[in-house]
């Protein structure tokens, strides 16, 4: 580990870098997106809340990518750590072809602003041609 990105103490190193996470996007891999947020956010914080709320909102927008029409082979995970906030943005790689008609991207996107609101302070949801490209949510750290 280089000295930008050790683990000091009970914080992680504040230098702006992400610590990125690309994985199938596939339902079974969703406890693998809590794991990854567990095991980085046991770093950046004790408030037990915020954790489960970051675990939770990260799986949620997973899950929201992988069951729209227009679905994606792959998802990318980005943790930034500030040192008041947690930025994470989740996006989808490699859109997959899908037989299900488009429905209105509006749908969806209105369930998951309504669910990650309730978990994290910001919400911005990415959306071209009627696809949800990706997420961005922000979560103040104590």
């Amino acid at each position: 580990m280089s000295d930008q990105t050790c683990v000091t103490g009970d914080k992680i190193a504040q230098n702006n870098d992400c610590v990125e996470l690309i994985m199938p996007a596939h339902e079974n891999m969703l406890t693998l997106t809590r794991l990854a947020a567990a095991g980085l956010l046991a770093h950046v914080s004790r408030d037990f809340d915020m954790q489960e709320d970051v675990k939770s909102a990260a799986a949620e927008a997973c899950y929201c990518l992988m069951q729209q029409p227009c679905a994606y082979a792959r998802l990318k995970l980005c943790f930034d750590v500030g040192e008041t906030e947690l930025t994470l943005i989740i996006s989808g790689i490699e859109p997959a072809k899908s037989e299900k008609q488009p429905e209105s991207v509006q749908k969806y996107t209105d369930i998951a602003l309504c669910i990650l609101e309730s978990m994290v302070d910001s919400v911005h949801i990415s959306v071209n041609d009627g696809v949800i490209e990706g997420f961005t949510l922000k979560k103040h750290i104590a």
